[in-house]
């Protein structure tokens, strides 16, 4: 449309302090738009990283405990230490699920929804927990 105008429409047009005034509005919007990107990526990028390093705190953690685990009991192939290991198996998985509980709430708190559903879900997959769907 704007093409077709006269070269007189477009000259008014390029003159007129109105939209002068609009387009210089818009460039201040997009400047004000680009900090308010850059300060949520800053913030983005602070929680992520805190939530990386509750997760290397856990993954320490948890090497740690495997580590004690390995030591304290060593690998046969006896039939009746099974039933041992299991219950050691309930004991550690109660607290990386007390760990991963930990992490939805950090998660939460830095409204990251996203990371929150995904320990969720493990948490539901250690436990072995079915989800049913209702419509």
């Amino acid at each position: 449309m704007f093409n077709s105008w006269s070269k007189e429409d477009i000259s008014h047009f390029e003159k007129s302090e109105v939209m002068q005034e609009f387009e210089k509005r818009v460039i201040e919007n997009l400047h004000r738009l680009a900090i308010l990107n850059k300060k949520a990526q800053a913030e983005g990028a602070a929680e992520l990283k805190e939530v990386e390093n509750q997760a290397n705190e856990t993954a320490e953690a948890l090497k740690g405990v495997a580590e004690e685990q390995a030591k304290l009991n060593p690998a046969d192939d006896d039939p009746e230490k099974t039933d041992e290991t299991a219950e050691d198996g309930l004991a550690d998985k109660s607290a990386v699920v007390e760990e991963l509980r930990e992490m939805i709430k950090a998660a939460m708190s830095n409204n990251n929804i996203k990371l929150a559903y995904k320990i969720e879900r493990t948490i539901d997959e250690i436990l072995e927990q079915s989800v049913k769907c209702e419509l």
